[in-house]
């Protein structure tokens, strides 16, 4: 917690913040997540994984993901995607809505039975006779 305080002693709550450490290889030490350090994938982790730790704490019907992979290589996107998919899947937990332009392939073959995954296609050409509805999937 970066805590800020006027001259007077007083809160300046406009200028508090939050200092996410992080770190990405084994040989480095803890550092402060910035703009000028991280890659814009680690930058994303970081700040999804922070967000679904916070979800315990606060509480609301549903939540919306918009493109949170965007810039992420393979391994972040999986596991932002299992962590989600296993937030979503506690009984206790706000429905999530995941929105994303590209779901890699397999990450759907472990979804349990208690999410739902739609796929809504737009084009005549991107979805093919090999997709079909099966299960809790649905494809449009």
């Amino acid at each position: 917690l970066v805590e800020a305080k006027h001259e007077n002693g007083e809160d300046d709550f406009k200028n508090y913040g939050v200092n996410i450490l992080v770190k990405f290889r084994a040989e480095q030490k803890l550092q402060a997540l910035k703009a000028q350090v991280q890659s814009g994938g680690e930058k994303s982790l970081s700040c999804m994984l922070f967000l679904l730790s916070m979800q315990q704490i606060t509480k609301c019907p549903f939540r919306v993901v918009d493109e949170i992979n965007q810039g992420m290589d393979a391994n972040f996107e999986k596991a932002v995607f299992e962590r989600i998919v296993e937030w979503s899947s506690k009984s206790d937990t706000s429905q999530c809505f995941l929105i994303t332009p590209k779901i890699q392939g397999g990450m759907l073959d472990n979804v349990g039975k208690n999410i739902c995954v739609l796929n809504i296609f737009k084009g005549r050409d991107m979805c093919t006779s090999s997709s079909s509805a099966s299960g809790p999937r649905g494809h449009f």
